[in-house]
């Protein structure tokens, strides 16, 4: 579903695939993933995803403070889309600003 009806928002480190449905029993479900092909060792894509984690945890207070989304059900896919591996500090940057960004969808 996420892939077949979801829309897309991009950045230079991370791109965000999300889908919205009204629902009765509103909830929010996220997931990282990243590229094997990418980053063939484990121990990077592991990395990479704890990152991506971390930041999102730590940026989830801009979807909790929104009211627009009140009484929908939210599925978000944060995907590592650069080639290099970037510090925290670009992939916080760039899930803070896919989260604004998605809010005034």
């Amino acid at each position: 579903m996420l892939f077949n009806q979801g829309k897309t928002i991009y950045s230079p480190v991370v791109k965000l695939i999300y889908v919205t449905e009204k629902s009765d029993h509103p909830e929010r479900k996220v997931a990282v993933a990243v590229s094997k092909r990418v980053f063939h060792n484990a121990v990077d894509r592991n990395r990479l995803k704890r990152q991506m984690r971390e930041a999102y945890r730590l940026n989830q207070t801009l979807l909790d403070c929104q009211t627009a989304h009140a009484g929908e059900c939210v599925h978000l896919l944060f995907v590592y889309n650069s080639h290099e591996k970037c510090d925290y500090i670009n992939i916080e940057k760039s899930i803070k600003s896919l989260l604004h960004r998605f809010l005034k969808y």
